[in-house]
C-alpha cells in the first residue's frame, strides 16, 4: 500500500494499483489500490485472468507492457471506475523468472506514458522485488515458528531418536545403589519383570525411558510413595524434554542467525548493485554474498567479441578478490581473450543453469581442460558460474570461485547467487540506457552542429568540403570523403578530375548503409556496382586516395549514401589508416543524418544558383532592348559604311557579351568570305578571308543562299559544348584559339546573302 500511494502521489498517475499473482486461480489479483477506487475494487475482489487484458498479458510473458495510447489495443481492457485511461504500463515483480506481482499505473493523457516511466518503474519493480523475497524469508520463518509448537507432538520422538544419535551413545542411563552413581550402557541391564517398580517416561505421547526402582517386600511403598514416584517421573520427563529442546533451538537458533546474515547479506549487495553508477560498482556489490558464501573471487565477465557459431571469444573482465573479508577491486581487463571459451558456451545455451566445478583436483569430474588449467593458476579448487541475459540477448556471465572444493553448495546458497545474477542484469541494462540516451543526445547534438555548418554557406565546394571535414571528426577517423555522382564504366574516362582506389568503388549503388570492415588485407565488397550515369563533379578530399595511392593500407571503412528526395547524388564517409573499428549503429545513424543534411544543403546550393541565374536572364532580358534600340538610334545617325560596320560590331559584342564579333562579307568574283570588321578584347590572330566550302562560316553562307526566297527562315549555325552539337564540331571550336562556343548569322540585303 504504502509503494502505490507512493508512486501515485509522486509521479502523479492517473491511478496505481499493485496485484498479486496466485498461481492457484491463475490470475492477478488485487491487493492495494489507491484511494476511493482502490478501495471499490478491493470491494469487488478485482482480479485479471492471466492472458485477459494488459496486466494478464503482462502476467502470462513476465514482461513488461507498455501501451502509450489505448484507444484500439486489443489486449486492454476498460474499467467502468476508470473511466479516463488513455494509457497503460503494467511492469512485472519478479524473482528469477518467477513473476510474484504486478504494477499497473495508468494515464488520463494519450501518448503520457512512454519508456522513461518503464525504465524507472522496472527499477523500483527490482527494489520489490527484493523486498518480497526478504518478507517472504521473514514469513517462512515465523510459519516455522508457529509449525514448531503444532508438530511438536508429532516430532518429538523423531527429536529424541535424533538426540540419541548426536548424545554420548556409551551412556543409555543411571542407576543409584547403594550410596554410588553408575552410569548404564546401551545394552547394559535393563529393570527385571519383578521386584521392581518401573513408571514409563512418556512425553507427548512418546516413550523415552523408564524410572523404576527395587521394591522391598517386607516394606512395599505406599500409594503415597507410589505416587511421589509418578511425580518424579514427570519431573524428570519434563526436564528431559526442555534440556533436549533446549540443545535442539540452540542449534535451530545458530542455523537462523546464519540465515539472517546471509539474507541481509543479500540486501546490502542487492542494494549496492542497484545503486551503481560503473561497471566496477556492480561487481563490489556482486561481490559481497562471497564472504558469507565463503567464496575466495568473484568475477564479472562481459561478453564483446564472438565467432561464428556464436560462441564468445572476448570480453571485459572485472574481478574482486576476498582477502581477510576484505573486499579488493583488480585492475580490469578489456577486450581480452577468454580464458575458457566452452564454460562461456555453456552459459549462452543455458542461461538458467549453473555450471559448477566441485573441484579441479578431483580428475574425475567432468571439467574443461581450459577451466582446470585457469582455477589452478590462481590457486583456486571451485567455482560456480551463471550466465547473464538480457532481452534474450546474452550478456556475460558471473562467476564466484572458492579455495576449497565446493561440497557444501546448499540451494539456498544458489538462489542468492540467481538473485545477484538477476540484479547485475538489471543495473547493466540501465547503465545501458543511460549510456544510449547520452549517445543519443551528443549525437543530435553533434547532428545539430554540423547541420548548421552545411547549411550556413550556398557554395557546392565549401559544402562538400565542410561535410568531409565533419565526417572525419565525428567519427574520429584519420580521413573524410564526400563525392558527388558515381565514376563511370570506363576507368579511363577523360572527364573525370578523380579516381578512387577500387576497394571504395563498391561506396555508392544502394539506399542502404554500406558497411566495410577490415578482414585480414581484404575488404569484403559486394561486387562492382559502378553503372549509375549522373553529374560527375568530383571532390578531391584525401590526395592519398587517388588510384595506386594509400588503398592497401585502410584498415576500416564507412560510407553511407547522399540521397535526395529518391535520388542517389553521391557518397560520404571516412576511412581509417590507424586501427579497424568495430562500427556501431550509432556510427551508422550519425552518417546517415549528415549525409541527409548535405543532400538538403546541396538542394539549398541549387535552388539558390537556379534563382541567380533566373535573375541574370530576368536583368539580361530587360537590358537587351535598350541597348539594340541605342545601337538603331547611333546607326541612324551613320552614312559611312565602314562606320556602320565598326559601330554595329561594336555594339553586338556588348549586347551578346561576346569576347570576338566579326563580320564577313562575300566577294563575289572570287567567292571567298573576307574580314571586312571586327570586335574583340582577347583574339588578335584570325584569317582575313575564308572558303564559303568545308567551313562552318561559308557552311551557313551557303545554306542562306540555296534557300533565298523560299520562305523557310534564315539558317542560324550554334556550336556550343553545352548544346547538342557533334562532338567534332565542339572540338574544332576550342582548338581555334580557345573559343569554346560560337554563333554564325548571314548577312542579309534585299533577300540575298551578302555575308555572314
Amino acid at each position: 500500500r504504502r509503494v502505490v500511494t507512493q508512486i501515485k502521489e509522486h509521479f502523479h498517475y492517473y491511478h496505481v494499483q499493485l496485484l498479486r499473482y496466485d498461481a492457484g486461480l491463475n490470475a492477478a489479483v488485487l491487493v492495494a489500490g489507491y484511494g476511493d477506487i482502490g478501495a471499490q475494487m478491493m470491494a469487488q475482489e478485482h482480479q485479471m485472468r492471466v492472458g485477459e487484458g494488459l496486466i494478464g498479458l503482462a502476467a502470462e510473458r513476465g514482461e513488461s507492457v507498455l501501451r502509450s495510447d489505448v484507444t484500439d489495443d486489443p489486449y486492454w481492457r476498460s474499467n467502468p471506475l476508470l473511466p479516463e485511461t488513455a494509457g497503460e504500463l503494467v511492469v512485472p515483480i519478479k524473482l528469477g523468472d518467477t513473476v510474484l506481482a504486478l504494477l499497473d499505473v495508468q494515464s488520463d493523457i494519450p501518448g503520457l506514458l512512454d519508456t522513461d516511466d518503464q525504465i524507472i518503474l522496472e527499477e523500483v519493480c527490482g527494489q520489490i522485488a527484493i523486498a518480497m523475497e526478504s518478507t517472504i524469508l521473514r514469513q517462512e520463518m515465523e510459519t516455522r515458528l508457529r509449525e514448531l509448537g503444532t508438530l511438536q507432538q508429532l516430532t518429538t520422538l523423531d527429536g529424541w531418536r535424533d538426540f540419541s544419535a548426536r548424545a554420548d551413545q556409551s551412556v543409555a542411563g543411571y542407576r543409584f545403589q547403594q550410596g554410588a552413581l553408575e552410569p548404564l550402557p546401551p545394552d547394559g541391564d535393563t529393570l527385571p519383570d519383578t521386584g521392581t517398580v518401573a513408571i514409563p517416561m512418556d512425553i507427548h505421547g512418546a516413550r523415552i525411558g523408564q524410572v523404576g526402582v527395587f521394591d522391598d517386600p517386607d516394606h512395599p511403598l505406599t500409594p503415597e510413595e507410589e505416587s511421589l514416584l509418578a511425580d518424579i517421573t514427570t519431573q524428570i520427563t519434563e526436564a528431559l524434554e526442555r534440556a533436549r529442546l533446549f540443545e535442539q533451538t540452540r542449534r535451530q537458533a545458530a542455523e537462523l542467525r546464519a540465515s539472517l546474515f546471509e539474507t541481509e547479506t543479500l540486501y546490502r549487495a542487492s542494494r549496492a548493485i542497484g545503486s551503481a553508477a560503473n561497471t566496477e560498482d556492480i561487481v563490489l556489490g556482486a561481490a559481497q554474498i562471497a564472504v558469507s558464501l565463503r567464496m575466495a573471487q568473484c568475477d564479472i565477465t562481459l561478453f564483446t567479441a564472438t565467432d561464428d557459431s556464436g560462441t564468445p571469444t572476448h570480453g571485459d573482465i572485472y574481478t574482486v578478490r576476498v582477502e581477510k573479508d576484505e573486499l579488493v577491486l583488480q585492475p580490469v581487463m578489456l577486450g581480452i581473450p577468454l580464458w575458457d571459451t566452452e564454460t562461456a558456451r555453456q552459459t549462452v545455451e543455458n542461461p538458467q543453469t549453473i555450471v559448477l566445478y566441485r573441484d579441479v583436483e578431483n580428475e574425475d569430474e567432468m571439467m574443461p581442460v581450459a577451466a582446470r588449467g585457469y582455477l589452478r593458476g590462481l590457486n583456486l579448487r571451485g567455482g560456480a558460474l551463471l550466465g547473464l541475459q538480457a532481452r534474450g540477448k546474452p550478456l556475460g556471465m558471473l562467476s564466484y570461485f572458492s579455495r576449497e572444493p565446493l561440497v557444501g553448495l546448499v540451494e539456498n546458497h544458489v538462489r542468492q547467487m540467481r538473485t545477484i545474477a538477476d540484479q547485475v542484469v538489471i543495473s547493466l541494462e540501465n547503465q545501458r540506457l543511460l549510456v544510449d540516451a547520452q549517445a543519443r543526445a551528443t549525437r543530435e547534438q553533434l547532428s545539430r552542429e554540423i547541420g548548421a555548418k552545411l547549411t550556413s554557406s550556398v557554395d557546392v565546394n565549401i559544402i562538400l568540403k565542410t561535410a568531409a571535414r565533419e565526417l572525419s571528426q565525428a567519427l574520429k577517423t584519420t580521413h573524410g570523403l564526400v563525392r558527388l555522382g558515381v565514376p563511370p564504366e570506363t576507368a579511363g574516362d577523360e572527364t573525370l578530375d578523380l579516381r578512387l582506389p577500387e576497394t571504395w568503388q563498391t561506396l555508392i549503388g544502394s539506399a542502404e548503409p554500406q558497411l566495410y570492415r577490415r578482414a585480414g588485407n581484404m575488404f569484403a565488397t559486394p561486387g562492382d556496382i559502378w553503372r549509375q550515369e549522373m553529374r560527375r563533379a568530383m571532390v578531391r578530399r584525401a590526395p592519398s586516395m587517388v588510384e595506386g595511392g594509400a588503398s592497401a593500407r585502410v584498415k576500416s571503412a564507412l560510407a553511407v549514401p547522399i540521397v535526395l528526395r529518391g535520388q542517389l547524388l553521391g557518397a560520404g564517409g571516412g576511412y581509417d589508416e590507424a586501427e579497424a573499428r568495430h562500427w556501431t549503429e550509432d556510427d551508422i545513424a550519425l552518417m546517415l543524418n549528415v549525409a541527409g543534411q548535405t543532400a538538403l544543403a546541396l538542394d539549398n546550393a541549387r535552388l539558390f544558383a537556379e534563382a541567380q541565374q533566373a535573375l541574370g536572364t530576368l536583368a539580361e532580358q530587360a537590358r537587351r532592348p535598350a541597348l539594340l534600340n541605342e545601337m538603331y538610334q547611333v546607326l541612324s545617325r551613320i552614312d559611312s559604311e565602314s562606320r556602320v560596320l565598326e559601330v554595329s560590331v561594336e555594339h553586338t559584342k556588348d549586347i551578346l557579351r561576346a569576347e570576338l564579333v566579326q563580320v564577313y562579307l562575300l566577294n563575289r568574283t572570287t567567292n571567298r568570305l573576307e574580314l571586312v570588321a571586327y570586335a574583340t578584347d582577347t583574339v588578335t590572330d584570325f584569317e582575313a578571308a575564308i572558303e564559303t566550302e568545308n567551313t562552318l562560316l561559308g557552311s551557313v553562307v551557303t545554306q542562306n543562299r540555296r534557300h533565298t526566297g523560299d520562305g523557310e527562315g534564315v539558317y542560324v549555325t550554334v556550336i556550343s559544348h553545352t548544346e547538342s552539337s557533334s562532338w567534332a564540331d565542339v572540338q574544332r571550336c576550342r582548338q581555334r584559339r580557345g573559343i569554346n562556343s560560337m554563333m554564325i548569322a548571314p548577312l542579309m540585303v534585299g533577300g540575298q546573302v551578302v555575308g555572314a
